[in-house]
């Protein structure tokens, strides 16, 4: 029989003193489980300073994702392999997530040769930054036009990300030589095809939703903790903790002279009637005015045009359009310095 090792990569670069985690399969029946395990008394989570872009990144608190330790002392995101194993390797199209200013998962693993989609899920400007040694290294803007940047990478190795535009957002991919490796932690359970019949004694997951402006939120974190504590599976005990719940912005219809004004001004500028779009993400800033004031009227607009780069290094606007979008806005002050006299 011959014999393999179990090998445990802290991505992060933590030194560790843990026994074998997760859990593995190999195509004869063999498996692997166990779980990855803290030594000794975790240290905190550091919080960390949201610098900018803070109506899209300071929605929620970050903290250091160096170490997560659950109450039990599992280890979160930490990779483990089968040293030595062979298999055939079968790469993929992976998916690495820029959420709330975060890395989605912290931890990507994947075999060598795979493609990773990197998606800008935020709608404000990232710049994607690899550190790599086998693979080459890639320093990429990523705006909010661009949704998906995808990168082939050929080598196994460990490759640091970070954010350019935002100094806080680290996370880490993991590209590895064959197929028996698995990542602990919520976001790293291994796929159903692969898995042991493997029972955590206990599991801690965040969640994330986004409402609707006209959705209530103390009413939706009701329904939410409803859905998940009632009729758990297996006889599970399940706990909710709800954190922030911030309502949404919904605003209020145009008065009908500012609805003719907007459409004048367009006309006069752009040659057509102004258009409107919802925003799945509003400025907090708003909300706070809108319940102020609720009986004001809001006329909101962005500056970026087709060819912009804003929130970012080498920030730039695009002037012919700034330019249109200032008349357009000073026609309708116009409008309502009339509806004044």
């Amino acid at each position: 029989m011959k014999k393999f090792r179990v090998v445990l990569a802290a991505c992060a670069g933590v030194a560790l003193s843990v026994s074998v985690g997760a859990s593995m399969a190999s195509a004869a029946g063999g498996t692997i489980s166990g779980t990855v395990k803290y030594d000794g008394t975790a240290p905190a989570p550091k919080p960390v300073e949201v610098t900018k872009d803070k109506e899209v990144c300071a929605l929620h608190p970050h903290f250091t994702e160096d170490l997560i330790v659950d109450s039990s002392g599992g280890i979160a995101n930490a990779v483990v392999i089968v040293k030595g194993a062979k298999g055939d390797m079968k790469p993929a199209d992976v998916t690495f997530d820029q959420k709330g200013c975060d890395y989605v998962p912290h931890v990507l693993a994947f075999p060598a040769g795979s493609t990773v989609k990197i998606v800008n899920s935020d709608g404000i400007l990232h710049n994607i930054h690899t550190y790599s040694e086998k693979n080459p290294s890639f320093n990429m803007a990523q705006p909010k036009f661009k949704k998906v940047i995808e990168q082939k990478v050929e080598q196994p190795e460990v490759i640091k990300v970070t954010c350019d535009a935002h100094n806080w957002m680290e996370g880490w991919w993991y590209a590895v030589g064959n197929p028996y490796y698995a990542v602990t932690g919520a976001d790293g359970l291994p796929a159903l095809g692969s898995a042991g019949n493997v029972l955590l004694p206990e599991l801690a997951v965040k969640l994330s939703l986004r409402l609707p402006p006209t959705c209530d939120a103390a009413r939706a974190t009701a329904a939410v903790r409803e859905a998940l504590v009632r009729e758990p599976p297996y006889g599970a005990q399940v706990s909710f903790d709800a954190g922030s719940a911030t309502g949404g912005w919904n605003a209020p219809a145009f008065a009908p002279w500012l609805e003719a004004s907007i459409n004048r001004a367009s006309r006069a500028v752009y040659g057509r009637d102004a258009v409107h779009i919802g925003c799945g993400g509003t400025i907090p800033f708003m909300g706070m005015l809108g319940e102020r004031f609720p009986r004001t009227q809001f006329f909101i607009t962005g500056v970026l045009g087709p060819h912009a780069n804003a929130h970012g290094p080498n920030e730039f606007l695009h002037i012919e359009y700034a330019k249109q979008l200032t008349a357009c806005v000073s026609l309708v002050l116009a409008d309502h310095a009339q509806t004044l006299m």
